[in-house]
């Protein structure tokens, strides 16, 4: 979304809707990972959505025929106030994927966000001092988050920063810390740094730098 920003800023607007739209389209998919499903196409990502998560009541139906509402690139004379809904759009569906993840994870019990994500007990180093985040890395604390949500959290959370912008994610031990900077990695981001949190390698930190697609 920060280039869809940028673009319209520069007054192009028919290009600026093409990243909303794919910012829309990005959300979607990493949505369809809680269902197991790695669309090839996107009509086929749109076609799984809203059979598999809108159709089931899992985003509001204002977001059916979603493929169609956000639309590609808009028309050669796309106006201002066209481009700046299509943002403003794919804001919000991004926003409303993000919710989606959460009240997943509660009624799965598969995480233990509502509780933990960010309010759990604060990782020490050996000297038992409390770990700090990476100075200019907004910290992202996912323990206790299992695969696949912990990804699906970290891939909308990236998606509503800015390319060249730094998280730090927190992950637990196994599954988690081998999963997630590899899907990140897939997804084209950097991954800056990979280390314990902890002397006893409970939990990891892993340090992303936004790369926009």
């Amino acid at each position: 979304l920060y280039q869809a920003r940028l673009l319209a800023e520069k007054h192009q607007y028919s290009v600026s809707v093409n990243k909303s739209y794919r910012a829309v389209l990005a959300a979607a998919k990493a949505l369809l990972v809680t269902e197991g499903i790695d669309p090839a196409t996107d009509a086929e990502t749109f076609s799984e959505f809203e059979r598999r998560l809108t159709e089931k009541g899992f985003v509001p139906a204002s977001y059916h025929n979603l493929g169609a509402q956000i639309g590609d690139l808009g028309p050669k004379d796309t106006s201002p106030e066209f481009a700046h809904a299509k943002i403003g759009f794919a804001r919000g569906f991004v926003e409303v994927c993000k919710a989606a993840t959460e009240q997943m994870g509660k009624d799965l019990k598969l995480s233990q966000a509502g509780k933990t994500e960010g309010a759990g007990k604060l990782p020490v180093t050996a000297a038992g001092a409390p770990v700090s985040g990476t100075a200019g890395a907004a910290v992202f604390d996912l323990r206790g988050v299992m695969c696949p949500l912990n990804y699906v959290k970290t891939k909308l959370k990236l998606e509503m920063m800015d390319a060249g912008e730094r998280l730090e994610v927190w992950l637990d031990a196994g599954d988690p810390i081998k999963n997630v900077p590899m899907s990140l990695r897939n997804d084209g981001h950097k991954i800056l740094a990979e280390e314990p949190l902890e002397p006893d390698a409970r939990h990891f930190k892993v340090l992303v730098e936004k790369v926009e697609g």
